[in-house]
């Protein structure tokens, strides 16, 4: 039902977030997202394509399973 896409290789550092949502979206077809990070300047910000709050959470929440499961491997 999830799928957790890993960073292909090895990394301890953060990479690009522009890079990163540029490769995804050339890779992925989306019906729905929802993206969470920081701003430059540091500010949480959130933006989704879905406008129902409950739709938001839920897929927040599901995320939140699917990243729990994952670190569990």
């Amino acid at each position: 039902m999830s799928d957790v896409i890993n960073f292909p290789g090895v990394t301890f550092n953060n990479i690009d977030a522009d890079e990163m949502i540029k490769n995804i979206a050339e890779d992925m077809h989306f019906d729905s997202v929802v993206i969470v990070g920081w701003t430059e300047e540091e500010k949480l910000t959130l933006c989704s394509s879905m406008g129902a709050t409950a739709d938001i959470v839920y897929a927040l929440e599901m995320g939140k399973k699917a990243i729990m499961d994952a670190s569990e491997l």
